[in-house]
């Protein structure tokens, strides 16, 4: 959906739509997102110029990050925007994040999306709170089986502090 900033200015403008978004993808170019992202929100005339508030909802597809297992996230993205076709002005406040640049005059509504969901992309996305990830040593999910494998110490390298703690009659879990 396309808006007009010289039509938003005069009269503001209500909107829900669905939409597909087949820019988002991972890396491996597979869809990131699990259904349309759901869009509602106004423009319009405000006290800063042309002003955007909407809401975005979506299921994004992400792999944990502890056991690499798929899962869908929700996302419900609240967005606050000053819309510019200025370039001058765009440039002049580069630091402002909540300024947009609408090129041409024109806010597509997909771009805006798009942006807003990939800005919300966690960087370690992790399936539940208690996700008890990958064992190290052979490899398997330990949320789906105990493997028996045996715990180690910890790493050799740190060997060294181990010792000073215990001379120091420090409790590990200190």
């Amino acid at each position: 959906m396309l808006l007009q900033l010289e039509e938003l200015r005069e009269v503001g403008r209500s909107f829900e739509l669905a939409l597909a978004l087949p820019e988002l993808v991972d890396e491996q170019g597979a869809a990131l997102l699990a259904g349309p992202a759901r869009v509602r929100g106004s423009a319009g005339p405000g006290a800063r110029g042309v002003e955007l508030e909407a809401r975005i909802d979506a299921g994004l597809r992400l792999a944990c990050s502890r056991c690499l297992e798929p899962f869908v996230h929700p996302v419900g993205i609240e967005v606050r925007l000053r819309l510019t076709a200025d370039a001058e002005q765009f440039a002049r406040e580069a630091d402002d994040v909540e300024l947009f640049h609408a090129v041409g005059g024109v806010v597509d509504l997909a771009a805006v999306a798009l942006e807003q969901l990939v800005l919300s992309l966690p960087l370690k996305p992790i399936c539940l709170p208690a996700c008890r990830g990958l064992c190290p040593s052979c490899g398997v999910n330990r949320n789906a089986i105990e493997c028996g494998c045996s715990r180690a110490e910890g790493d050799p390298r740190l060997a060294p502090l181990r010792a000073l703690r215990a001379r120091l009659g420090r409790d590990e879990r200190d």
